[in-house]
């Protein structure tokens, strides 16, 4: 009879159930681990997608600003709104615009999510970074840093962004009353913009145009302009004569037809010659219409070096003897 031998079973053909539920128990390790800090990578990295996006439109929103355009109500010119942003979970706050434009989380669930954007000021175009993440997740904290740094959950920079903001508009509004005053012609002590107390509060006056920051200045161009309009008027009225006026200072002023001569024998030998000229301008005229015999310009009253004369075939001269040597005297 042939002799039976007994055959071994092992585990060749599979896994037996507890090489299974270590397999198992390794892999919810591994996952536990792993899977969160994976998880959050994404997030991370949606979080910079949303960053680089808000850093792109804050460049159009400031290029916007430096070009002299008004940034209130204005989008950046690339703003595509929730569509591009959807998939980072993040959407954009209501009424965004280039002078405060937020992302905010879709879900409120997740507190590695915050709300973050930026504020541009639009009298100053000055660029304020903002964020404020949960004060106990430490992820959320490292991020809000690598985008607004300082800023973020500190409500005092808003306060000072927008204090910044509301003196710049006083500053404008204080300078743009006074250069209007300025510019209508007015004349008078104004206010305008004081930068050592960055109040409207700092004296200045205006005459004519121009500018002075004391009323001693102001006073003084006063006077002098009150002269030179006095001064203007002898000119047009072609004025000949001496007058004082006080604002021109205490001495007495000559005129010759408008022009100030200086002293009383400046003007006295201007109205001389002039007399002189036009006397001699009345002999030559005659002369040239042919006129014969003595000539006395005006009647005799004539200036000095324009004494009679006589005048014979269209020559002048100066004494009887001459004039009666000639053709006309003998005839």
């Amino acid at each position: 009879m042939q002799k039976l031998t007994s055959k071994k079973i092992t585990s060749e053909n599979g896994f037996s159930l507890i090489e299974i539920i270590v397999v198992l128990m390794v892999i919810s390790i591994l996952s536990a681990v792993t899977l969160p800090g994976f998880i959050s990578g994404i997030k991370k990295n949606r979080f910079q997608e949303m960053k680089a996006l808000l850093n792109q439109y804050a460049a159009e929103c400031l290029e916007k600003y430096r070009l002299m355009e008004t940034i209130n109500n204005e989008l950046p010119d690339s703003f595509q709104g929730d569509e591009k942003i959807k998939h980072t979970g993040y959407k954009f706050s209501d009424n965004a615009n280039c002078t405060e434009l937020f992302a905010e989380p879709i879900s409120n669930d997740d507190t590695l999510f915050f709300n973050f954007g930026f504020y541009i000021g639009p009298q100053t175009g000055t660029l304020l970074t903002y964020g404020e993440p949960s004060p106990s997740n430490q992820d959320a904290l490292d991020l809000c840093y690598s985008w607004a740094g300082n800023n973020c959950n500190n409500p005092s920079k808003i306060n000072d962004f927008n204090a910044s903001e509301n003196n710049e508009e006083a500053k404008k509004i204080c300078i743009e009353n006074f250069l209007t005053n300025r510019n209508n012609g007015i004349d008078g002590e104004f206010v305008t913009w004081d930068d050592d107390s960055d109040t409207c509060s700092k004296d200045i006056f205006i005459v004519d145009g121009y500018i002075y920051e004391s009323e001693e200045d102001f006073d003084e161009m006063n006077t002098n302009l009150s002269c030179l309009n006095w001064l203007n008027n002898k000119k047009e009225i072609e004025f000949t004569g001496s007058e004082e006026f006080s604002d021109c200072g205490p001495n007495t002023l000559y005129f010759f037809e408008g022009d100030e001569v200086g002293s009383e024998v400046d003007m006295d030998y201007a109205i001389l010659q002039k007399e002189l000229k036009i006397c001699e301008t009345s002999i030559e005229n005659n002369r040239k219409n042919n006129y014969s015999g003595l000539f006395f310009f005006q009647e005799g009253n004539a200036p000095k070096d324009c004494e009679k004369v006589w005048i014979c075939e269209k020559v002048i001269y100066k004494t009887e003897d001459e004039f009666n040597n000639s053709s006309c005297g003998s005839s």
